[in-house]
């Protein structure tokens, strides 16, 4: 069976615009990600102790409708085995019998002193996929973007966007991304698929370049500062 969460949206989980911040839903996914690896005999503790750990490398996310105040929302998630070295996981949300929220993630397990990526099948725990389970979302191929060439701003990551792998929380790029869209106030980020490429640590300083592909989809990347190393890149549709 799918780990399943009831979500009641609190005031502070929200926008400017009232609606329920992407990032927010992204925080709901990784606590319900953890929840379900440890109801599977994989608990983040025991990963650790083995050294090693899941990181996620890859996400697609489609709103079909956002949460607002007061909503309750149930937060699905489920392994859906392999794709190659990586681990696949999904989720979806429901307000009541709609569904406002799909997404799938792709995962690595990494040796947390080698920085080397490891067989999924090397945590020793087994994650059979539920039947009857899916949604509609395609396994997210790498982000192919055009030239970039507008930096829009800059961040410097900061203690607070340290989680305890060491290195800026995947969720943070959320609001990264959103503080860098062009009209914030009236964009809404539909659909978004963002490739993980590499990590961020407190005291960096990451540039973000935008670029606008047709009506509605743009892409966004990181690079930090430091060694021009590459820290993400995002396909955004708008609305």
């Amino acid at each position: 069976m799918a780990y399943t969460e009831i979500i009641k949206i609190k005031d502070y989980q929200l926008g400017a615009d009232g609606t329920l911040r992407d990032s927010m839903m992204m925080k709901f996914m990784q606590h319900a990600a953890r929840c379900d690896m440890t109801g599977h005999g994989c608990p983040y503790e025991y990963l650790v102790s083995k050294n090693m750990c899941f990181v996620l490398v890859r996400v697609a996310l489609e709103n079909y409708d956002r949460a607002v105040y007061d909503d309750e929302i149930r937060l699905e998630t489920w392994p859906e085995g392999l794709n190659g070295i990586m681990f696949v996981r999904r989720f979806n949300a429901w307000r009541g019998d709609q569904l406002i929220m799909s997404a799938v993630t792709l995962w690595v397990l990494m040796d947390l002193t080698a920085r080397k990526l490891l067989r999924p099948n090397a945590c020793g725990v087994e994650f059979p996929a539920p039947e009857g389970m899916t949604n509609a979302l395609s396994i997210p191929k790498r982000v192919s973007t055009p030239e970039f060439n507008n930096l829009v701003g800059t961040y410097d990551v900061r203690y607070s966007d340290i989680d305890t792998n060491g290195h800026l929380n995947n969720t943070i790029y959320l609001d990264i991304i959103s503080n860098c869209l062009p009209d914030p106030f009236n964009q809404h980020i539909k659909f978004f698929k963002i490739d993980y490429s590499g990590e961020a640590k407190i005291g960096e300083k990451l540039e973000i370049y935008f670029v606008e592909d047709e009506d509605k989809v743009c892409y966004m990347r990181s690079i930090r500062s430091s060694d021009g190393q590459l820290c993400f890149t995002a396909k955004l549709e708008l609305e």
